[in-house]
C-alpha cells in the first residue's frame, strides 16, 4: 500500500513539475511580410495513468483587425495529424493545448491566415 501511495505522489510531482518553458515569440512561419502576429510553443511529456505529450500554443495578435487562421499538426513525414481552426482578436492573446499518447508531432503550420473581417490574407 505505501508502495503504491509513493508512486502515485511521484507521478503527481512529474506531472505537475516537469516540462519545457515556453518558446521564445516568433512570427508565423512561412510568411514573408510583418504580420504583427506571433507564436510561443511548449511541450510537456506526462504520466497520467499513461503517456501523453501536451502541446501549448499561444498566439498574440498586435493587428488592428481580428485574425483567423487553421492551425494543423504534422508527424515527420508532413502528415497532417490535426488540424482545427482559431481566431485571436486585436491586441489578444489565444491560448489552445493539444493532447496526444505520442511524441509524434515533429512540426505544425498555420493554414489560411487572413483578417476575418475581410478574409483577406494577413500577407499578400
Amino acid at each position: 500500500m505505501k508502495t503504491r501511495i509513493l508512486i502515485l505522489g511521484f507521478l503527481l510531482v512529474f506531472k505537475l513539475n516537469f516540462g519545457q518553458q515556453w518558446s521564445e515569440w516568433r512570427t508565423f512561419t512561412g510568411m514573408d511580410c510583418n504580420s504583427n502576429v506571433a507564436y510561443q510553443v511548449k511541450m510537456v511529456e506526462l504520466f497520467d495513468l499513461n503517456y501523453q505529450v501536451h502541446l501549448y500554443f499561444r498566439v498574440r495578435n498586435d493587428n488592428s483587425k481580428t485574425i483567423s487562421y487553421t492551425f494543423a499538426l504534422l508527424d515527420g513525414r508532413g502528415k497532417t495529424h490535426f488540424e482545427d481552426w482559431h481566431q485571436t482578436n486585436p491586441g489578444e492573446t489565444t491560448e489552445f493545448v493539444h493532447k496526444m499518447n505520442g511524441k509524434y508531432i515533429k512540426t505544425f503550420r498555420i493554414n489560411n491566415a487572413v483578417f476575418t473581417s475581410t478574409k483577406q490574407p494577413v500577407c499578400q
